[in-house]
């Protein structure tokens, strides 16, 4: 299996790159750690990533056939930075391949550096080998909002050390790539500071309130938007999308079930899991954070099931830090190897189940170009 050696290879050199005190081996090894995922994507066929066809392909013709970028941006009306870089590509390079390297690089660079970041408190090559599992093949369908979210994800740590306003350039970089981006100053900003606020943790009738009545209100979210969608004229249009069934991932009782073993295992080893997941800020709350956006993420998948994979990407993408974690979490040796495996076994079945059985993203089996 072609993504299976890439994926060894490339935790590989992720696990390297952790390990080595000589900046010349780390950037060399991560350098490689990046580019190989990169190339692979780059040397995919058309038709391997659904998006090559609904978009990949037609906006790199119509960049090539354009006379100018103000051409390409009146037929291609997407995001600003994302049309900018396929009409580059496209003509300096001349083919679709170059941008879907290049989509990659972006994708791929800017999640690893979010990685590096953690690497003190949490294993780079587990949170490498979860990302690959959980997301690598969504990045050759939805390769624009995969742009967007790692590049949210590179500049989290910000958010975990309560420093919003320089997490926010990220965001609105963000948006060139995929505007959904803007909807994580509610998901991530606003969650994370009222979730670790003093105030809420020293009154625990508030936190009771704000955790509990949060949750119950997002009970209520198909109901409402519903309601709204038929009172308001505006809003009619957009009711069917409540029973579009494109707006349900194919695994979402099975991710429910790892999202509710996660918040058992925050819940029972929550002394350690707060040392580890405080990062860099010592903030022992960002755990109140994290156990809030798997109740979010939980309720959302099983309740309100409203563009599930639009809405949830960036939430979900920051639980790959609580998944790659939970090894960590436990202190004895023998259950934390038992902790390790279990967690590389069920994203292992996870990745077999949604992208090979079920070939969600339309990404198995690879085909390439040059084959």
């Amino acid at each position: 299996m072609v993504y299976i050696a890439c994926f060894l290879v490339s935790i590989s050199l992720s696990y390297a790159a952790s390990r080595s005190k000589n900046k010349g081996v780390i950037f060399l090894c991560s350098l490689l750690c990046i580019l190989i995922p990169c190339i692979l994507g780059g040397l995919r066929a058309h038709g391997i990533g659904t998006d090559t066809r609904t978009y990949g392909r037609p906006d790199c013709d119509a960049a090539l056939h354009s006379s100018s970028f103000d051409a390409f941006r009146s037929v291609c009306r997407r995001e600003w930075g994302y049309g900018l870089l396929c009409y580059t590509v496209m003509n300096t390079l001349g083919s679709e391949n170059w941008c879907y390297f290049f989509y990659q690089l972006i994708t791929i660079s800017c999640f690893y550096i979010g990685a590096y970041k953690h690497r003190k408190n949490i294993s780079l090559p587990m949170i490498m080998t979860v990302w690959f599992l959980m997301f690598y093949n969504t990045t050759y369908n939805n390769m624009r909002q995969n742009m967007a979210g790692s590049i949210i994800f590179m500049g989290f740590n910000n958010i975990e050390e309560k420093k919003y306003l320089r997490f926010l350039p990220y965001v609105f970089f963000a948006t060139f790539f995929h505007r959904s981006a803007a909807i994580t100053i509610v998901l991530l900003v606003a969650m994370h500071y009222v979730m670790t606020s003093d105030f809420i943790k020293k009154n625990i009738w508030t936190k009771i309130l704000v955790f509990y009545g949060s949750a119950g209100g997002l009970l209520l979210t198909r109901t409402i938007i519903a309601i709204a969608a038929g009172m308001i004229p505006l809003l009619s249009r957009y009711i069917h999308y409540l029973n579009n069934k494109y707006n349900e991932v194919q695994a979402t009782a099975f991710m429910a079930l790892i999202m509710f073993a996660e918040i058992i295992m925050l819940t029972l080893y929550r002394r350690k899991a707060a040392r580890t997941l405080k990062g860099d800020s010592f903030c022992r709350n960002n755990i109140e954070f994290y156990r809030f956006n798997l109740v979010f993420c939980l309720i959302f998948q099983l309740f309100v099931k409203f563009f599930i994979e639009r809405v949830l990407f960036y939430s979900e993408l920051v639980n790959v830090l609580v998944l790659a974690a939970m090894p960590r979490f436990v202190k004895e040796k023998y259950f934390r190897a038992f902790v390790m495996v279990s967690v590389l076994f069920v994203m292992a079945f996870y990745w077999l189940w949604l992208f090979v059985r079920g070939n969600n993203s339309r990404t198995w089996p690879y085909k390439s170009i040059i084959l």
